[in-house]
């Protein structure tokens, strides 16, 4: 009778396919409670928090840390850890954690995806504890963020990226704002 398509990416696709206007609605992913923790280090860290494999831009987002002065933590598992631990694992800027929750405590987190994502529940639930996301311009992730709630850049660039986390780590962010606006959607 109808398809639930988890962001407005998703709809824009399945119109492109031939799809049934009428029998598409956007119902975005949601968290129920947000899974928010605190840290005593709460704002001296930026993180990613997902799958590390190549396609999510974890190596893009190495390489960009590496020009930047603040700490990365990495929280999660995937087919490339082994291997990303070992080439950036000594950067004392660096840190991998394995699947542990970062959000709260972080200054913002950043989704660097190279591949169409399309509503990821790691950027929603980063704004639902109030912590800005810096996302790729891929799939559907540009229309969960806007000015107030975090930055976009241009995927795969590294440049693009370590601007976009530099500009963002020296920004006054309005956490209640981001995280109230977050539940509201």
């Amino acid at each position: 009778d109808a398809f639930v398509c988890p962001g407005e990416y998703m709809k824009r696709k399945m119109l492109e396919a031939g799809f049934d206007e009428s029998k598409l609605k956007v119902l975005n992913n949601f968290v129920d409670v947000p899974p928010c923790d605190g840290g005593a280090d709460e704002g001296e860290y930026y993180c990613y928090v997902g799958r590390l494999s190549e396609e999510k831009g974890i190596v893009t987002l190495l390489e960009a840390s590496r020009a930047l002065p603040y700490l990365l933590k990495v929280a999660g598992t995937g087919a490339q850890a082994d291997e990303l631990k070992r080439k950036y694992g000594s950067d004392g800027r660096v840190c991998f954690l394995g699947n542990v929750g970062l959000l709260r405590g972080a200054r913002l987190s950043v989704m660097p995806s190279e591949c169409n994502e399309n509503n990821p529940l790691s950027v929603i639930e980063s704004l639902m504890c109030g912590t800005p996301v810096v996302v790729s311009d891929r799939g559907g992730l540009p229309e969960l963020v806007d000015d107030s709630s975090g930055a976009i850049f241009k995927s795969g660039d590294v440049n693009a990226l370590r601007e976009a986390i530099d500009a963002s780590w020296n920004r006054e962010w309005d956490a209640e704002s981001i995280s109230a606006n977050a539940v509201k959607r």
